[in-house]
Formats: structure tokens, sequence, C-alpha cells
């Protein structure tokens, strides 16, 4: 099936009611000319309201990820929702994508233990305790 076809589909679930008072999100990749990874393309049905009483009134969102773009929150985000300092937020930036603590320290120019002591504090703020842990709630806040 073409994407054409397939976006055409997916909205139609998420547009139009089939007398089950039911709408579906689906969602499918599409290639890409450049021969990249394949977006990955969501199409989500928004929740109607009271007013929404004729079926043209019914909503979607459609999201497009792009896989190949690395999730990096903004370090004054992270300060501001968690009360981080600006060396905290650079070392959970750096986390989110991948870098170990020692590779942090360098690219900072700080001690490993200077990286060590910055995520504890973050831990504490973030009320998290393990670094799969952390990352994954960083990644769930981003933009």
């Amino acid at each position: 099936m073409d994407t054409n076809r397939k976006l055409q589909c997916a909205l139609r679930a998420a547009l139009v009611d089939d007398g089950s008072m039911i709408r579906n999100g689906r969602s499918f990749v599409c290639g890409r000319p450049s021969g990249r990874r394949p977006y990955v393309v969501h199409v989500l049905p928004l929740p109607r309201t009271a007013a929404d009483e004729i079926e043209s009134d019914a909503t979607a969102l459609v999201l497009i990820v792009d896989p190949d773009k690395e999730p990096e929150p903004a370090a004054a985000l992270l300060r501001r929702l968690f009360g981080l300092t600006v060396g905290e937020a650079e070392v959970a930036v750096r986390l989110t994508g991948g870098a170990s603590l020692g590779d942090i320290a360098d690219e900072l120019s700080v001690s490993y233990q200077t990286v060590r002591t910055h995520l504890q504090h973050i831990f504490d703020k973030t009320d998290t305790h393990r670094q799969a842990e952390l990352v994954r709630l960083l990644l769930t806040v981003g933009p």
C-alpha cells in the first residue's frame, strides 16, 4: 500500500465514526527519497467535545517522527522543571544523548568526580535512582 493510501486510511479511521462511536488511531512508516530510515507517522483522533455534534467536527492529530533526529531536551527546560543548575542541566542533556560520564567530563572540561556529583544532584532533584530511569524521564519531558 502506498504512503498516500495509508495516510487516507489512517485519517478516515481517526475522523469517521463507524457507528460504534469509536474512532481509531493508526501508525505507519513512510519511506524517504534519501534512503534514510523511514519516518513514523501517527494519526490520532482528538477527543470530541459536547459542541462536536456533526461528523465534520471531528479532528485528528498527525504526528510525523524522524527516527534519525536525536531527541534532546532543552537545558533551559530541565533547569526550570527540576531546578537543575547550568552544569547539572548540561550533564543531563549529554546523558540523554548516550554519552558516558567520562565523555561528559571531557566535553565539559571538568573532572569525572564533578560529573558524578552533578549526576547525584540530578538524581535527587528528579527523584530518580538509575541513569536509565533518569534518561527515560528526561526524554519524556523534552520538547
